[in-house]
């Protein structure tokens, strides 16, 4: 007796795909410039996207930080209600 399991059937699924699969983006075929207007057009597309880029890192940075701010302020509320605690069980021991 074969312990072997199923191979998948393409044909059983209906013609759909798998739930489980994840579509991959493709990407645009690039445009060959046709002249310098068209190359020049490109460089300033792309140092938009640059700009937007570093935008978008610097609002990513300063979520970080302030998360790592708020983070750090209620781990110290959190140890100073944690000491309070302790002296309030020591007394009433």
């Amino acid at each position: 007796m074969s312990m072997n399991p199923p191979e998948y059937d393409p044909t059983d699924a209906e013609g759909q795909p798998p739930d489980n699969t994840v579509p991959f983006p493709v990407p645009e075929p690039r445009q060959e410039p046709e002249s310098l207007e068209d190359l020049l057009v490109m460089v300033q597309d792309a140092r938009s996207q640059v700009r937007d880029l570093n935008k978008s890192l610097g609002d990513i940075a300063s979520f970080i930080r302030t998360q790592k701010k708020q983070d750090k302020q209620l781990r110290s509320e959190l140890s100073n209600a944690k000491g309070v605690l302790e002296k309030l069980r020591d007394i009433a021991a």
